[in-house]
């Protein structure tokens, strides 16, 4: 057996708790839709994808840290394991729609559409829904990553107190912003524009995706060579 196929397979061990833990929330999620409350009924499953990629993105660099696995195959199987995750979780949701005959579908990644848009219930599309849900939960898993980068730096208690205070910040934001115009809600108007339709909403979380992981690189990788540097230079 070749080095990627026993790192895949390792991987793959290792978030095997989450992936047979995944039953449970695509389990609510179709549940709730084929019970007919359909609005957001994902967020079981985005919730666990968020935390899939704080546990495992800690997991697996540790892994591949004392076994000296390669970069390349470090990125390849940690993409593998959590796009396996992400697409079970996108089928399972997308077909639960499809069998709901309820008039308005609204997985949770659509609800910020519904709202930039004004509150208009976008199309349906069976296939629409699954491409958009596949990339929203590849983000939610790799904002999870970053947060898991900064556990490995920080630590457990420095992550969760940024956790608490990116929300604090989010909400009292929101709330000021219904009474007092705010510069700062200027960032927001290019995510919101991208949000008005699905392809650009995609778009938008491949970027999200792609910014959150390479942080999570930079915050892990860079940290390591620093230490590495230091030791070297004291012995």
């Amino acid at each position: 057996m070749n080095r990627l196929k026993a790192t895949m397979l390792c991987s793959f061990s290792l978030a095997k708790g989450k992936l047979i833990g995944l039953l449970f929330p695509t389990a609510v999620t179709a549940f709730a839709i084929l019970m007919k409350m359909p609005v957001g009924a994902d967020v079981v499953t985005v919730i666990h994808l968020f935390t899939f990629g704080i546990i495992f993105y800690s997991r697996h660099n540790s892994f591949c840290t004392a076994n000296a696995v390669s970069l390349k195959y470090r990125i390849y199987s940690f993409a593998a394991v959590t796009g396996a995750m992400c697409l079970i979780a996108a089928v399972v949701t997308s077909a639960a729609y499809s069998f709901s005959d309820v008039h308005y579908r609204i997985s949770f990644s659509e609800i910020y559409r519904f709202f930039v848009l004004g509150g208009v219930v976008p199309s349906y599309s069976a296939v629409g829904m699954f491409a958009e849900n596949l990339f929203y939960y590849i983000s939610a898993a790799a904002v999870g990553s970053l947060v898991g980068s900064i556990r490995i730096v920080k630590g457990d208690r420095f992550a969760l107190t940024m956790l608490l205070l990116t929300a604090a910040v989010l909400f009292a934001a929101v709330m000021l912003q219904k009474n007092f115009p705010l510069p700062t809600v200027w960032l927001a108007v290019l995510p919101a524009l991208m949000l008005r339709g699905r392809f650009t909403a995609i778009l938008l979380y491949i970027l999200i995706s792609a910014a959150a992981l390479v942080s999570a690189y930079f915050m892990t990788y860079g940290v390591q060579r620093k230490e590495r540097r230091k030791m070297r230079e004291a012995e």
